[in-house]
């Protein structure tokens, strides 16, 4: 911390720190903690943080550094223009620049990228993480932080965290000083500690402690792959599924943020969720194998969005584990000048392509029956696909299961698409340019997930959406004013419906209520969206909705009905939640009885934010555990019941005065209604609070 706050040695602006040590070691958790620290955001004027990873163009860096530094997203600029940018923003500022997981070598890329640096304040700093000392040495101009492993005694207490519930170690002292030869094998990685006390949670016996010790993959002592070579003790010990759906995670780039449904549905396209009955749905298999692998940690960085839906990444190390497994099956493309090794791979991916205008690999006509192609931009990046490569996949590749088409501005989409009968999963995500579908899309019925997200321009989703028979999960984003009725409504199979970013539209379709089996409905960026139909009260099996910056919206399905339809709000039942999203709703004065009647005894977890005209929260929610406002400012009161909520475990109120000076501990008039709940944050800060 010290080097990072004191002044520039010599006469450069800008110093370089770089911390070098192996996989899993730390470098970027203690990076993180340093950028996050108080101190260091007093002292820089601008933070900065790029995961560079194994590409090194200066292009992309430059973007991803002006993209952090702004929040702002530079797709449409060449690199001159780019230059100009970041010299804008960093000429007259101190700054922190963290570039994490650098492999670069090359000294005269990174003199190209350093001398764009240096126009900035003196004092500012560059910290670099890398696992290579020749990295460091290029381009360090400080001493090199070189990261040691945890302490012996450190090490023992993460692992017997992770091993034993808490208190249960004192039990078995045996077994205790075996993880203590455990650890000493890990070298000081958190990682591998965490990774091997995980791998032995609940388990007491002596003898599978034994083997995880003197497993032959720990004499495979080559230098720093030793640890790689240890994880894979974790993976071995996996069941065959868990291993399967693992692995297939390495064609996915380094750093790369993974949404549990998407990954669950691209598992789901390659047959690797297998249900042990009818009566399993394959989603809920996915979601188990997901937070298995968070328990083992394989998967790092997890964002809880609520009702299990989360965000999460996959370590460095643990990428390198399933790379090493799954070579053989993928070919990974990172630049125009790449080659086959062989023409049997099961899986084509396309990493962040440099050219703006993505042509036929010469290699492509000569690959066998691929499986998925994938291809993956950032959406700063400009990149356009060739209408002859689009051609050529959906004519050649007849066998494909996944096709990931995501931000390659694509205009037309190939009328030859129907012909791929095997297609489960189709995203065409992000390409603004696409005005129609062609209809023989709606010949593929064995698609499980479709996604036309951020596809402003389409003019419409016709009702032929029907045949799509086996169709699970859609994501829309239209500018079609009326969803037609006898299309998504005639969609049987359908789980995940989310609607999104569709400037025009007013009205979806009525016959919404014949989705018997969906579990949860977004409905997102809809400003001239009106009401919804009535229909939606017969979605029984609806566990989620979140209704999230729809300014017309009112959710008042009475209005305008007659004394029949009156008949049928006060005789139907409505959606069982668990939990309710709204956002942004500022017609919402109270919650609609509709949609609260068979909730009742359902829902845990109601969020309410920048809902200006609220004025009241629903009463007798039994089953409750989290209840969040936030910007309300009407809103006075709490639920009258509130002090009868016994399995409320969180309560959050934040810009809401009028409510917060109620809920005062001790002083405020509600304080005898809510001191029972465990966890009570007011305006970010937690006033009482049972848990650790």
């Amino acid at each position: 911390m010290q080097i990072l706050l004191c002044p520039s040695d010599g006469h450069e602006n800008l110093s370089i720190i770089p911390i070098v040590g192996i996989g899993g070691l730390g470098k970027t958790t203690l990076a993180r903690f340093v950028y996050n620290d108080e101190r260091v955001s007093d002292h820089f004027e601008l933070k900065m943080w790029v995961c560079v990873s194994d590409e090194f163009s200066l292009k992309k860096l430059l973007i991803d550094i002006i993209n952090s530094a702004t929040g702002k997203k530079y797709i449409q600029k060449n690199i001159d223009q780019l230059q100009t940018i970041l010299r804008d923003n960093i000429i007259d500022k101190k700054y922190l620049l963290v570039l994490d997981d650098v492999w670069n070598e090359n000294y005269e890329l990174w003199c190209d990228l350093r001398n764009l640096l240096m126009e900035c304040v003196s004092g500012s700093k560059i910290i670099v993480t890398t696992r290579s000392d020749r990295v460091a040495s290029v381009m360090g101009s400080v001493s090199i932080y070189k990261l040691k492993g945890i302490s012996l005694n450190q090490c023992l207490s993460v692992f017997v965290k992770y091993a034993f519930k808490k208190g249960l170690e004192k039990q078995h002292p045996n077994l205790i000083e075996i993880g203590k030869e455990i650890v000493k094998k890990c070298r000081g990685v958190p990682l591998a500690v965490r990774a091997f006390g995980s791998l032995l949670y609940s388990s007491t016996s002596e003898q599978d402690w034994i083997n995880v010790r003197d497993n032959e993959i720990w004499k495979l002592d080559q230098k720093d792959n030793s640890i790689l070579h240890a994880l894979r003790i974790s993976y071995n010990n996996l069941s065959p599924p868990l291993k399967q759906c693992f692995v297939y995670c390495s064609i996915f780039p380094k750093d790369f943020t993974f949404y549990d449904i998407n990954l669950v549905k691209f598992w789901m396209a390659n047959g690797l969720l297998q249900a042990h009955s009818e009566n399993e749905d394959l989603e809920n298999i996915g979601m188990q194998y997901i937070k298995e692998l968070m328990w083992r940690s394989f998967f790092q960085d997890v964002q809880d969005f609520g009702n299990g839906v989360y965000s999460f990444k996959i370590h460095d190390l643990m990428h390198d584990v399933a790379t090493s497994l799954f070579q053989n099956e993928a070919l990974i493309v990172k630049g125009s000048n790449q080659i086959a090794a062989k023409t049997s791979y099961r899986h084509l991916l396309f990493h962040h392509l440099d050219a703006s205008q993505v042509k036929v690999p010469s290699f492509l006509p000569n690959l066998g029956n691929l499986r998925s192609i994938m291809f993956f931009q950032h959406i700063e990046e400009n990149i356009i696909i060739s209408q002859s490569f689009l051609e050529l996949i959906v004519s050649r590749f007849k066998f494909l299961r996944a096709l990931y088409l995501t931000n390659l501005g694509i205009e037309v989409v190939p009328k030859r698409i129907g012909n791929l009968k095997h297609l489960r999963y189709l995203s065409l995500s992000f390409n603004p340019k696409i005005k129609k579908l062609p209809s023989s899309i709606f010949k593929l019925q064995s698609l499980q997930y479709l996604s036309l997200r951020d596809c402003e321009r389409l003019e419409e989703l016709s009702r032929d959406v029907k045949y799509l028979i086996s169709l699970r999960a859609l994501v829309l984003t239209t500018v079609q004013e009326h969803l037609p009725n006898n299309g998504i409504g005639c969609l049987n199979s359908l789980r995940f419906l989310i609607i999104d970013n569709c400037s025009k539209l007013e009205y979806l379709c009525e016959d919404i209520g014949r989705l018997r089996v969906i579990r949860r409905l977004y409905i997102c960026k809809c400003p001239s969206l009106i009401s919804l139909p009535r229909g939606v009260r017969s979605l029984s099996s609806l566990e989620e909705l979140r209704l999230v910056d729809c300014v017309r919206l009112n959710l008042d399905l009475s209005i305008g009905s007659d004394e029949q339809h009156n008949h049928e709000e006060l005789s139907s039942t409505g959606p069982p939640l668990r939990f309710l999203l709204l956002d942004n709703l500022p017609q919402l004065v109270k919650l609609p009885q509709w949609l609260l009647r068979s909730s009742t005894n359902t829902l845990q977890t109601l969020r309410i934010r920048n809902c200006s005209n609220l004025k009241a929260l629903p009463e007798s929610m039994q089953k409750l555990q989290a209840l969040g406002v936030w910007n309300c400012p009407e809103l006075s009161s709490l639920p009258k019941g509130i002090n009868h909520l016994i399995t409320l475990r969180e309560l959050i109120i934040e810009d809401c005065p009028k409510l917060t000076e109620r809920c005062k501990p001790e002083a405020g008039e509600d304080w005898p209604k809510i001191a029972h709940i465990p966890k009570i944050e007011l305006d970010g800060e937690v006033t009482k609070s049972t848990e650790n």
